[in-house]
Formats: structure tokens, sequence, C-alpha cells
């Protein structure tokens, strides 16, 4: 397992980045590309969802 360190970053760079992988991922999959590296980006979009999704729910209670 790796370590983790975190650090505030804003709404607007969490939806960026996501947008941004999320493009990227689906470039991967239309050319056919698999393996640990598409695994790697698809996971990180998920990871960017889930944290602007609680960052949302952390600011609008």
């Amino acid at each position: 397992m790796t370590e983790q360190n975190t650090v505030p970053v804003s709404r607007l760079t969490i939806a960026t980045a996501s947008d941004f992988l999320r493009d990227y991922a689906q470039e991967l999959t239309q050319s056919g590309a698999d393996g640990q590296y598409a695994t790697e980006v698809a996971e990180t979009v998920e990871a960017l969802d889930r944290a602007l999704t609680e960052k949302n729910r952390f600011l609008y209670r």
C-alpha cells in the first residue's frame, strides 16, 4: 500500500482535473488501450469525482 498525503484543493481544480482525465480515459478506451495505466486513469477519475462530491456535501450542508 502506498502512503497518501492530502492537501486542500478547490472544487474548480478538482472538477477541471476530473473533466480532463475523463476525456483522456475515453480516448484510451476508444483506442483499445487497457492494462494498468488505463485502470489507474479510471480509478483517478473516480477518486476525483468522490472528492468533488464530498466537498460539495460539506459546503452545502
